[in-house]
Parts: C-alpha cells; sequence; structure tokens
C-alpha cells in the first residue's frame, strides 16, 4: 500500500495531472471566449448577392443575416434607403418603431421576426411602387458593434396604362 501512496506522489504523475489539468483549463478558456464572440461579438451582415424582384403592386420581401449566425432579437435592426435618415423599417429594444419610418413606408412594411434566433430579418414591404427600386441598407448595431449590407430591389411590371 506504501508503494501505491509513493507512485501518486511521483514527480512523473504530478506533471501528467498538472497537464491535464492545464488543458482543461486552455479548452474552457478557449470555449468561452468562442461563446462570447458569438454571443456579443464581432459579426458580417450579409445580403443576397444578386438583385431582388418585386412585381409592381405586390409584396416585396428583402433579407439580411448575421455571420456567424447569432440571435438578433436584442440588436437594433435599422433598414434605409440611400441615407442613414431614410429610415424604411426600425426594429429597437425589442420592438418595431413604425413611428420612425418616412412617410411613403409608414405601414407598408413588417420585419419577419420568425429567423432572428438564427440570425436572419425579412422585410417586407406591401403595395411595391415603382418608387421602392433601388438600393436598400440592412444594418445592425450591437452594443459598439455595426455591421451592414446593401440589397438591391428591382420593380418588374408596368404601371397603369393610359390611352392617349
Amino acid at each position: 500500500m506504501s508503494h501505491q501512496h509513493k507512485a501518486w506522489r511521483s514527480p512523473c504523475q504530478s506533471h501528467l495531472r498538472s497537464q491535464r489539468v492545464s488543458m482543461i483549463h486552455r479548452g474552457c478558456l478557449i470555449s468561452l471566449y468562442l461563446c462570447f464572440q458569438t454571443v456579443t461579438g464581432e459579426f458580417h451582415v450579409k445580403g443576397p448577392n444578386k438583385p431582388l424582384v418585386a412585381t409592381l403592386g405586390d409584396e416585396a420581401k428583402l433579407y439580411c443575416f448575421l455571420l456567424p449566425p447569432q440571435n438578433v432579437k436584442n440588436m437594433k435592426i435599422c433598414w434605409t434607403r440611400s441615407l442613414p435618415s431614410q429610415v424604411v423599417h426600425l426594429y429597437e429594444d425589442g420592438r418595431d418603431k413604425p413611428e420612425e419610418a418616412m412617410d411613403e413606408y409608414f405601414r407598408r412594411t413588417v420585419l419577419v421576426t420568425d429567423y432572428m434566433d438564427k440570425g436572419v430579418v425579412i422585410l417586407r414591404i406591401f403595395n411595391v411602387q415603382h418608387s421602392d427600386g433601388g438600393q436598400y441598407r440592412c444594418a445592425f448595431q450591437h452594443g459598439s458593434f455595426y455591421g451592414d449590407a446593401v440589397i438591391e430591389l428591382k420593380v418588374a411590371g408596368n404601371g397603369p396604362h393610359v390611352s392617349p
């Protein structure tokens, strides 16, 4: 029995025990770091590579997403046109803020929240007009982290036909 006791205190086993703890410690730190990065760290905003097309008078669905994927329910999400002041739709503090939208988009947009836990947002624009064609900016902000992507919408179809 004393032999086992001496072996337990041998420098080799003591070194192995400290290595195992050290590896576990490093693994925990790396996991914690990655978890922290995924929840609150940097992200990139992506959108479709090609312009999206909507038919005049119908509905447009614009989308963008975060990489790495993460829950965006507590982020500020803002869809704008050319200038940051040209708000199409604003989601902040866990709710939509339709009063912040430009008059021409007031009550014509809805932010689909079904996929927010996966980092995906979809902006629905109802009763698409020719003036809706062009570029939109989808921007996410979480604390000091910010990212955005530009999405282009093309409107297909003719307006009302006027006879000469």
